[in-house]
């Protein structure tokens, strides 16, 4: 009989071990998640607040609609340029070809900023659009 029982706390005690391993496979899991999600969460917010950046610029110099083409709209203007360095710098994956972002700008002021971004481990790419509209 003695014996019995201790097979019985044997197994019982594999059990739990099997138990609490479970357990803290999926808390792990959950961290990782969450810790994706949150460098997701900063780099939308870091997209944000380029796209901001390149309005306000915008607003501070000159608003016509043929100086902001010059300027943004075109890859050889100053304020693309800063805009693209920006995006490149703080972002993963912006020099991917699909990745490029992008300032449109069309004849009556609206203009639509596309920033996107992909880290390495990502299968598809982020994106943020901004819009606005400038008038003179």
């Amino acid at each position: 009989m003695a014996s019995k029982q201790r097979g019985e706390t044997l197994i019982s005690a594999l059990m739990s071990i099997l138990i609490f391993s479970v357990g803290i496979m999926a808390v792990l899991g959950l961290m990782t998640t969450v810790l994706i999600e949150t460098s997701n969460t900063q780099y939308r917010i870091k997209a944000n607040e380029i796209a901001s950046n390149t309005i306000s610029m915008m607003w501070l110099g000159d608003r016509s609609v043929a100086k902001l083409k010059e300027n943004y709209a075109q890859s050889e203007g100053e304020g693309y340029k800063i805009f693209f360095a920006l995006v490149k710098s703080s972002l993963p994956g912006t020099t991917i070809e699909k990745n490029k972002p992008s300032i449109d700008i069309d004849n009556k002021g609206l203009i639509n900023i596309s920033i996107k971004w992909q880290r390495p481990s990502d299968l598809q790419s982020h994106k943020i659009t901004m819009s606005t509209f400038i008038a003179e």
